[in-house]
């Protein structure tokens, strides 16, 4: 969704049904920022105002966060292994809402990078100014890249086997528990920042990077596509930034016939 639950009409002979705090008293915010359904079903959406509302039952409730619960954009919800929803806000706060437990993510040097990823069976990993931790047991752990300190962490995915695809220091390479398992080099994108970050069951990455300005369709064309790396849509969408930028690119990526084995 990504924004405003106010925007309304058809897309596609699609019509869509406007929720907003003019006919749901219970939506104080009409700003969504990052929209979850979980596994039983229920629809959970945070607000650019640090609130959270959830759908059930076909009905809208307000949702208490922990006290002290900072404003400020929830940048992602998801839940772990457990089925605990945990909140996350664009300052690296993550929030459980069963007992309000607050966690702060490590933190790096990049600052106002915020990436989030979630397995299928409930690990969810926070890369926060450019520093990796994963979520479990109700800890935040610190992963401990090759790089060390200077590890420059712009992008992480859950892999369809389990893994962490990781997006650091210009590479993409991915992660089985403590474990390198594949090493796919230098990534097309360089160090930019991939925000949004998916692998497909056909073996095609697709992302949103994040630069400052408006950015070229032509810029995917111009770089070095390497090992099979192919440019399949590059596209703009401004007004969609995150934290000052003022706009992103969709870029989808495959490497080679990696839906098949190996390139």
């Amino acid at each position: 969704m990504g924004g405003d639950l106010r925007r309304s009409g058809a897309v596609d002979g699609v019509r869509f049904t406007v929720f907003d705090s003019s006919n749901t008293p219970k939506m104080r915010d009409n700003a969504a920022t990052s929209v979850f359904e979980a596994e039983d079903g229920t629809l959970w959406i945070g607000h650019s105002s640090g609130e959270l509302t959830c759908y059930r039952n076909g009905r809208f409730e307000a949702v208490a966060l922990p006290a002290g619960w900072p404003e400020g954009r929830i940048f992602a919800l998801r839940t772990d292994a457990a089925g605990d929803l945990w909140a996350i806000n664009v300052r690296g706060l993550v929030a459980r809402l069963r007992d309000g437990l607050v966690l702060t993510a490590p933190s790096g040097s990049a600052s106002g990078l915020l990436v989030v990823a979630r397995s299928k069976t409930g690990t969810i990993w926070v890369g926060h100014d450019g520093r990796l931790s994963q979520l479990e047991g109700g800890r935040l752990t610190p992963v401990e890249l090759p790089e060390g300190a200077s590890a420059y962490v712009h992008g992480i995915c859950a892999s369809e086997d389990g893994g962490l695809w990781v997006a650091s220091s210009g590479r993409l390479r991915k992660w089985r528990g403590t474990n390198l398992v594949e090493d796919l080099g230098p990534a097309p994108w360089g160090r930019t920042p991939v925000t949004s970050f998916v692998e497909t069951k056909a073996g095609e990455f697709g992302g949103w990077e994040f630069e400052p300005g408006l950015l070229s369709a032509a810029w995917a064309r111009e770089r070095a596509w390497h090992r099979g790396w192919r440019a399949k849509t590059g596209t703009q969408n401004p007004g969609l930034g995150h934290r000052g930028i003022q706009s992103r690119k969709r870029l989808c990526v495959r490497l080679g016939n990696r839906a098949a084995g190996r390139s």
